[in-house]
């Protein structure tokens, strides 16, 4: 995200909603699922796979046979406007 002095010095007003899901997004049938689709999310070559799962192997949730990462805190950033089709 672009630091809050970018937007300040552009005098672009934006909101933005802190919320925490209620369940966890996304289910796997295994930690091996898990860690591989993380490691997608965040761009890591397989071979980071083995130090990715011993980081988040100890926090995911497990039910019924089912690993899932816990809810976590998101935020929605909006700003009014209209989409201008370009960039510059």
């Amino acid at each position: 995200m672009m630091p809050r002095w970018y937007f300040v010095r552009r005098a672009l007003r934006f909101h933005r909603e802190d919320w925490t899901p209620s369940e966890p997004g996304t289910w796997f049938e295994s930690v091996e699922e898990a860690v591989a689709w993380t490691g997608r999310a965040v761009c890591l070559t397989d071979n980071r796979l083995d130090e990715l799962r011993s980081i988040i192997e100890p926090g995911l949730l497990r039910v019924d046979g089912m690993v899932a990462h816990p809810p976590r805190p998101r935020a929605t950033i909006w700003w009014p406007g209209a989409a201008s089709g370009s960039l510059g």
